[in-house]
């Protein structure tokens, strides 16, 4: 192939000439320092801040993957509620941060490190295969739903209560009235006009509770008052006229919550707003404030109680014709507080079930035999007259007995339902959930004779016991301000009370029952419950020591240390689609199998989680951060020079907040220095107990072995010898690296906000003296080391030190101490003149006795005072 010629015109011999004239001036005006032909300092500086800018969002990435793993590992551990939306998040959160951990870390290397893009890419790939390729489906891009369409596959989208009643309906053709479901997607175009996108409210989050609960009143109040995009508000409308014209122009609807996670892993009982008898002109203002019920206190407490994330709340809202009921209630498949029973539990109250659930009404209560549907046993209320005629008939109970059991069967689990009997006679389900057990618990001793009893009696809701003060609580108590560790005391059990729960020793009322909210709270909590104790607040006072046996069902006075033997656990929750996602994704994410930076299999192939990805970028952007001095160049006209006393000039380039001089000083003093670390080490260098000759007991056979080497190797003409010192410093960063001499030291150190980002990085080699004398100054330097808590690697006349997450505190005292060492071990090769001048420097070391003053060596005879050639002035000294 022909060459293309250089120009048009093709080479020119003069203008070549004349280039190489100014090539000639340029270099010698670079000679006599009037001209710099590398790269100006301020393009390297800006190079360095970016470097350092990029370290530092690499380690603050590497906090929020330990962040994410602590809480993935934490959430298994304890099998935690988790929800699909969340854990997705987490695993992008995870991926992204490690991410840029790698862009940072070849961005500091100049892409040295290309094969940690492909680990990373496969992580991403096997992360994506746990949440499926399959597409939405079409249901789930729709505003409104009918009850006829559904099923639980669609829970993600309708909410497992909704998906659930679809179920019950539609392939078990048990009798669920007509109703539609107002669907997630729905809540969030409401959201996103009504508060933006960013409305989530961090229940889990450490914050007090006067903050939550102000931010949830506002975010209550533009709920409530939001305005319904018109493509929903027409889809709800048309969905509530069909619903009108199925079940009679002049009924009524309920509207209820069926948020993603209610009814699934955790019950969310009482927790939502539940409307009822609600008229077509307040259907709209109704699902404003089911939406708005998302940010009551209770719910907000419930939440943060279990660790449960807003983004997996999406609240979907059914919307059902109203059941014109003479007799509801609670139906249980097998007994809440006693699990090993294969009896079928009923609740049954006149009316409407909401005085039940909420506690304000005793109810009728019946054991079924789950085989035979025959009735166990029957007890009503003390309120009901004697002659009053049973709630349900024994063939009522059969049937409402026959259906949960076949609920039961169907979804793989115990079943918790809502019934109710129409004035017509007709029986409905209204809800169908997994039932919440009580965890077994020990029954309790008997307490000691002379023990006095207060009061006995009631429902046992949590079986187990609890100690403390009364605490009286009502509808207008501030929750937020009930005593950790006091047995709350009410009239009636209110899952609103949830927000003292979770500090309750116990809990007793006077009116309440096992089918209540509360109680499924209770249990869910782990709180020992006895509910329906008569006079309860009229004979327990306020602030009066008492102790609960729930399983017992008494109260006694004082605290009796025989019947606390043992407090329930958290309830036996079922495990969701979250759990499994969460089992699949930590897979990818938590484990940790590059532990050894000095093992052959340490390399960015061998990364299999993002954890892995992480470790190794940890460990890499550390050795990239200890060599970036190496970048600064020649910057002696442009870096002030530290005007402190030291065998060296050093440097300062400051890379942000490292020093307070003016711009443009040529020179900073001890004072003018802003940076922690680099102040705490200078204070060491220029401790005043330290000898600045040199130590006072040198060998004289060591002196003659420094001359004899300085004369026959000619330091000063290696111009490395005579590279000019710089420290790299800012407000939380320092890098300092000098080689003086025939010896090199470097400290490389990070203090942050988080542990996870503190580090002391130490390096020292060589010397002026024979081999022997190195090493023996190096094991003495990696002795010290150790005991100031370092993880030391010394091979030869090397000591390569590493001192991490530690309190910003100890890491600067440690720094402290750093610079002390480099000052004392100044010229101390020469000094090593035995073994047993090892331990002795370490212990005049670590004694402080930095003058070498308090005790001898073998082999200090013949002694000399004088210091090395250039040992006494800077830039010449062959040791530091």
């Amino acid at each position: 192939m022909k060459a293309l010629p250089l120009s048009p015109e093709g080479p020119r011999p003069a203008r070549n000439g004349v280039r190489r004239a100014v090539s000639l001036l340029l270099d010698f005006l670079e000679i006599i320092g009037l001209h710099e032909k590398t790269q100006p300092f301020e393009s390297r500086l800006e190079s360095l801040r970016l470097r350092y800018l990029q370290f530092r969002d690499a380690l603050s990435a590497n906090n929020e993957i330990l962040a994410l793993i602590t809480d993935l590992e934490v959430r298994l551990q304890e099998r935690r509620p988790t929800g699909p939306t969340s854990v997705k998040a987490k695993a992008v959160a995870a991926l992204t941060a490690a991410q840029r951990m790698v862009n940072a870390l070849n961005g500091l290397s100049d892409e040295r490190y290309p094969s940690l893009r492909l680990a990373l890419k496969r992580i991403e790939r096997r992360l994506a295969t746990c949440f499926g390729g399959a597409a939405e489906p079409p249901e789930a891009l729709e505003w409104v739903l009918p009850l006829s369409r559904l099923d639980r596959s669609l829970a993600p989208w309708v909410g497992h209560k909704m998906a659930n009643l679809g179920e019950v309906r539609n392939r078990l053709g048990l009798p669920v009235p007509e109703g539609f479901v107002v669907t997630a997607r729905a809540f969030r175009a409401v959201v996103d006009s009504a508060v933006g996108a960013d409305f989530l409210l961090d229940s889990g989050a450490a914050a007090p509770d006067e903050d939550l609960e102000r931010l949830g009143r506002a975010l209550r109040a533009q709920l409530a008052a939001a305005e319904i995009p018109r493509a929903v508000e027409a889809a709800i409308l048309d969905a509530h006229s069909s619903l009108l014209r199925s079940a009679g122009p002049s009924s009524r609807v309920a509207v209820r919550s069926s948020a993603l996670m209610e009814d699934s892993e955790l019950s969310f009982a009482g927790q939502f707003e539940t409307l009822l008898n609600v008229t077509p002109d307040e259907l709209l203002d109704a699902y404003r404030r089911v939406l708005a019920s998302l940010y009551e206190p209770r719910g907000i407490s419930y939440r943060g109680m279990f660790g449960v994330e807003e983004r997996d709340l999406a609240v979907a809202v059914g919307v059902m014709a109203m059941v014109e009921a003479d007799c509801a209630g609670v139906a249980y498949s097998r007994d809440p507080v006693e699990p090993g029973s294969t009896d079928v539990i009923l609740h049954a109250a006149r009316g409407l079930g909401t005085a039940l659930v909420e506690g304000r009404v005793p109810p009728e209560e019946l054991t079924v035999h789950r085989e035979s549907g025959a009735i166990r046993r029957r007890s009503a209320p003390d309120s009901r007259a004697a002659d009053s005629p049973p709630l349900l008939s024994d063939h009522e109970a059969a049937t409402i007995a026959s259906w949960v059991v076949r609920m039961e069967q169907h979804f793989g689990m115990p079943q918790d339902a809502e019934w109710a009997r129409d004035r017509e006679g007709k029986l409905w389900i209204l809800q169908a959930r997994p039932l919440v057990f009580s965890q077994p618990v020990r029954p309790a001793r008997l307490p000691p004779e002379g023990t006095r009893m207060r009061l006995e009696g009631g429902e046992t809701a949590v079986p187990g016991a609890g100690s403390g003060p009364v605490a009286r609580v009502g509808p207008d108590t501030d929750l937020a301000s009930f005593p950790l560790g006091a047995v709350l005391v009410s009239a009636h059990s209110s899952p609103a009370y949830v927000r003292a729960l979770r500090g309750a020793s116990a809990v007793v009322t006077e009116v309440g029952s096992v089918a209540g909210h509360m109680a499924s709270v209770a249990r869910e909590i782990g709180v020992p419950a006895l509910l329906g104790v008569p006079r309860a607040m009229d004979l327990l006072a306020e602030g009066e020591i008492v102790t609960v046996d729930a399983g017992a069902r008494k109260i006694y006075a004082g605290r009796v240390e025989e019947v606390l033997t043992e407090r329930p656990g958290p309830a036996c929750r079922p495990e969701g689609e979250g759990i499994r996602l969460l089992t699949d994704v930590s897979r990818y994410v938590v484990p940790l199998s590059l532990t050894d930076p000095r093992s052959a299999g340490f390399t960015p192939l061998a990364c299999s989680t993002v954890h892995d990805v992480a470790r190794y970028c940890h460990e890499k952007l550390f050795e990239e951060m200890f060599g970036i001095n190496r970048l600064v160049g020649d910057a002696r006209r442009q870096a002030p020079l530290l005007d402190v006393f030291l065998p060296v000039d050093l440097y300062v380039i400051d890379l942000g907040g490292g020093l307070a001089s003016p711009r443009g000083s040529r020179r900073v003093r001890r004072s003018d220095v802003a940076s922690p670390l680099f102040a705490s080490l200078l204070d060491g260098m220029l401790h005043r107990g330290i000898p600045r000759g040199g130590p006072r007991a040198l060998s004289a056979r060591g002196f003659f072995q420094v001359v004899l080497r300085h004369g026959v190797t000619a330091p000063e003409g290696d111009a490395s010898l005579r590279e000019p010192c710089y420290a790299l410093v800012s407000d939380r960063y320092l890098n300092l690296a000098a080689r003086v001499g025939y010896h090199f030291s470097a400290v490389d150190a990070y203090c942050g906000d988080f542990l996870n980002e503190n580090y002391i990085s130490f390096r020292f080699k060589g010397g002026a003296a024979d081999r022997q004398r190195r090493e023996r100054r190096v094991r003495a330097i990696a002795e010290i080391l150790k005991a100031l808590g370092f993880t030391v690697r010394s091979v030869n006349d090397l000591v390569d030190a590493h001192f991490q997450k530690q309190p910003r505190e100890v890491l600067l005292a440690t720094l402290d101490r750093i610079g002390r060492l480099l000052q004392f071990m100044r010229q101390m090769d020469a000094a090593m003149e035995s073994e047993a001048w090892v331990e002795r420097v370490v212990s005049a070391f670590l004694q402080e006795d930095y003058a070498l003053e308090r005790g001898g060596a073998e082999g200090q005879k013949g002694t000399a005072h004088a210091a090395p050639p250039g040992a006494s002035g800077r830039g010449g000294a062959p040791d530091l």
